[in-house]
């Protein structure tokens, strides 16, 4: 299935949510860069990365995500 993927160390399956292009990152929630301009949400940052949001950093059509969910 696209977008589902099995984590063998957890056994969760990570799902990952629609694309989101406009609004600002939510605290503490993990997320998969689909778009990004150079170091816009962390320094080194590259599409394909997954990271855990430290700010509220606002998404636009050059930097967006997937929220990645954890189903068991």
């Amino acid at each position: 299935m696209s977008g589902l993927r099995t984590n063998i160390k957890t056994g969760y399956k990570l799902v990952l949510g629609s694309e989101l292009s406009s609004g600002t990152l939510t605290i503490k929630l993990y997320y998969k860069i689909t778009a990004t301009e150079v170091d816009h949400f962390y320094v080194g940052c590259a599409v394909d990365d997954f990271f855990t949001a430290g700010a509220e950093t606002a998404l636009d059509a050059a930097n967006k995500v997937k929220q990645v969910i954890f189903r068991g």
